[in-house]
């Protein structure tokens, strides 16, 4: 509201949460399922599907991309059940006209947007933080916006407190690599 943030809540539940299921299900290590759900995941099922061939070491594995989505979709559905419970309970829940920002490494799931639409009737993007222009390239990922957007929250408060870098000049030091200098 006025461009305040007006409510925060964790959901314990995440790209992690796909990666395992796609680990157990499809019966490979979690290193191969994150391969999967970012090289061939989509959010929800595709029009056609068609088999993939997935290289890891010396193994290959053969998936049909349905199987794969509808991994995906019902944990999905899971995870976004709950934000709609969550936005129920905060009275929230038809008081976003601006809709929902998605972040972190889930957000990076192919269709993940369109999904959450859908899902939610509610506008959805997905944000970075501004991190594009704002933290070197090291950080420059979605699964770490959540992270950095903290640190730039932190720089901010810094910037404002003029005793801040005199009082944790360690802590300053640290955070202040990440950061581009301000133009």
């Amino acid at each position: 509201e006025d461009e305040n943030l007006q409510f925060v809540k964790v959901i314990p539940l995440g790209g992690i949460n796909i990666t395992n299921d796609l680990a157990i299900c499809l019966k490979v290590s979690p290193e191969v399922a994150e391969e999967i759900k970012i090289k061939h995941g989509h959010a929800f099922e595709r029009e056609e599907n068609h088999d993939i061939v997935v290289k890891h070491g010396r193994e290959h594995y053969s998936f049909n991309t349905q199987e794969i989505d509808e991994i995906i979709e019902a944990r999905l559905e899971e995870i976004f059940d709950e934000v709609k419970k969550v936005l129920k309970e905060s009275g929230f829940e038809n008081q976003l006209p601006s809709g929902i920002v998605l972040t972190g490494g889930g957000a990076e799931l192919k269709g993940i947007d369109n999904f959450v639409k859908n899902y939610l009737q509610l506008a959805t993007q997905i944000s970075k933080n501004g991190i594009e222009r704002t933290v070197s390239d090291k950080v420059k990922k979605l699964k770490y916006s959540a992270a950095v957007g903290l640190l730039i929250e932190m720089r901010d408060i810094a910037s404002e407190n003029s005793n801040y870098s005199e009082d944790y000049p360690e802590q300053v030091g640290f955070f202040a690599k990440f950061f581009k200098k301000k133009q």
